[in-house]
């Protein structure tokens, strides 16, 4: 008995001493598992700290985009700038902060920093050409700014287990695209221009010339547009639409890209007769007050008097085909009224009888002078320039005509 009894007592001490050297393996388990909790938080922290930093970089970039490539150079160092004013705090400093330091890469490679390009979501995912993000340095067309940034932060409970550093990699696009609707004051004016000066949704017409001429030779570079819906424009609720312009009393525009609009070229003479009127009043209310309209590189394209309203860009095929149906609105911008004929009336301008309302004469920058002068057209005309100027508003998604550029910038990535 006594042997067994024995027996039994080395037993239980032995599994006292498993119980012992278990409860210990667990313990330090546990410590690993605490240690890399904190270590990945911290990382997750940092992380964090730098996507807000890359945010801010991206969106500042997009800020200062423009319609032309000489503003690169200040799109890249306001994304450095920003990304810099965003640290991140960095544990191998001893909890200081340091900078998300991001390089200028004027080369515009795919893997640099800050990197100038075209975003379009209906493309593939990933960067590259053909890719949802493709890096480009044509200014007419470049609407986004991707800003990337990696590094390294230290663990310190990992590194019990020979783990010595963690990754972290973030990554922002911000776009500067049209904006999808206009301010309720803005003048929408009721006539819809073809996107065509903006071929492959550039910048290129920013400054430039436009005449719209209606039946029944319409040119189809535009058209009566009913700013209120679907129906076909009718030459009352025009008129309307444009004294209420004209007094600075337009009714607050609920239209946005892709919104349906009636659209006619018709000549609708009794609302272009209202138009030719209220152009007058308008553009001699101007003097002294000189319009000025640059290009897309920043050159004065324009500067003299003419009558500032805000006009859609409807959807027409280019070269523009007949616009007298149902068109879907694709951007925004302003449009000066420059010079209005009508076959009916007109001043006298270089000794002849024309029907142009107004003398606005400047051959060397203007599309009109022949037409006052030389040889007028046989229909009703508006001649006028794109002021690709900013509209407040929300910026869209999807690329669009290069028309004008929102003030609220979007992240997109």
């Amino acid at each position: 008995m006594t042997t067994h009894i024995g027996r039994g007592r080395d037993r239980l001490a032995n599994e006292r001493g498993s119980m012992l050297l278990f409860t210990t393996g667990l313990l330090g388990l546990f410590l690993v598992m605490g240690g890399a909790a904190v270590d990945l938080a911290y990382l997750a922290a940092a992380s964090g700290e730098m996507q807000r930093s890359v945010d801010a970089a991206a969106l500042a970039g997009a800020g200062k985009l423009g319609f032309d490539a000489t503003v690169f150079s200040t799109v890249r160092a306001t994304a450095q700038t920003y990304a810099a004013a965003n640290p991140y705090r960095d544990l191998a400093q001893a909890g200081a902060y340091s900078n998300v330091a991001l390089g200028l890469n004027t080369g515009n490679a795919t893997t640099g920093s800050i990197v100038l390009g075209l975003w379009d979501p209906a493309k593939p995912a990933g960067i590259g050409a053909g890719r949802r993000f493709e890096p480009s340095l044509d200014g007419t067309r470049v609407n986004a700014v991707l800003c990337q940034y990696q590094a390294t932060v230290p663990p310190t409970f990992l590194r019990l287990i020979g783990q010595t550093s963690l990754g972290a990699a973030v990554q922002a696009i911000a776009v500067s695209n049209p904006p999808s609707g206009l301010p309720a004051s803005a003048p929408l004016f009721p006539i819809g221009v073809s996107p065509c000066s903006f071929a492959n949704n550039s910048s290129a017409g920013c400054g430039g010339q436009l005449s719209i001429q209606f039946a029944p030779t319409p040119n189809n570079n535009g058209a009566w547009v009913n700013i209120h819906g679907t129906g076909t424009p009718n030459a009352a609720q025009t008129r309307n639409d444009i004294t209420a312009v004209a007094n600075g009393t337009p009714a607050g525009s609920t239209l946005t890209v892709d919104s349906m609009v009636g659209t006619d070229n018709g000549e609708e003479q009794s609302a272009f007769d209202t138009l030719a009127d209220d152009f007058v009043t308008k553009f001699n209310a101007s003097a002294g007050h000189p319009i000025i309209i640059k290009d897309s590189s920043g050159n004065v394209a324009y500067s003299g008097q003419g009558w500032l309203v805000y006009v859609p860009v409807i959807a027409t095929t280019c070269p523009p085909g007949p616009v007298n149906n149902t068109d879907n609105i694709v951007g925004w911008t302003q449009f000066v009224i420059t010079q209005v004929f009508d076959k009916n009336r007109g001043v006298r301008q270089g000794g002849a009888a024309r029907g142009c309302m107004v003398v606005n004469h400047n051959p060397a920058v203007n599309i009109w002078d022949a037409d006052c002068t030389n040889a007028p057209p046989q229909t009703a005309t508006i001649y006028g320039i794109f002021d690709c100027a900013p509209i407040q508003g929300q910026s869209l998604a999807t690329p669009g005509p290069r028309t004008a550029l929102a003030t609220r910038i979007k992240l997109v990535n």
